[in-house]
């Protein structure tokens, strides 16, 4: 049995986080943002429903951001700990051009994370 339109539940959209993405979704696009607008990375490693392979080319492009945010900063350092190893390894690209802040956290990477801490040796020199 069909209900009637005037008996139908409406539902109001309620606030979604809705993330613009570059398109067409690839690395490039990535690199492009971050140079015109790093705030494009800022949204994308910051929202919680973004895939896996998109943090990684979104990581990898935070090494081109001349002034990261604190917000960028603290996003790709937690990136070092994704689960996901591709996503690491994307992080440990994004931080070799800001060693001064990621030091430490690719120095426990190349520690303690068997998959990845051979990029984060060579990213900080020590391969």
């Amino acid at each position: 049995m069909r209900a009637r339109p005037s008996s139908r539940v409406r539902v109001r959209p309620g606030p979604y986080r809705v993330t613009q993405l570059p398109s067409p979704l690839s690395r490039d696009a990535f690199d492009r943002s971050a140079l015109a607008d790093p705030s494009t990375l800022e949204r994308v490693l910051t929202s919680p429903d973004i895939e896996p392979s998109i943090l990684t080319y979104a990581a990898e492009a935070v090494a081109l951001v001349e002034a990261p945010s604190e917000t960028l900063l603290a996003a790709l350092e937690a990136l070092l700990q994704h689960p996901k190893p591709y996503v690491r390894e994307g992080a440990c690209y994004g931080a070799r051009a800001h060693l001064g802040q990621f030091r430490e956290a690719l120095e426990a990477v190349a520690r303690d994370d068997a998959m990845v801490g051979p990029l984060a040796r060579e990213v900080l020199g020590e391969s």
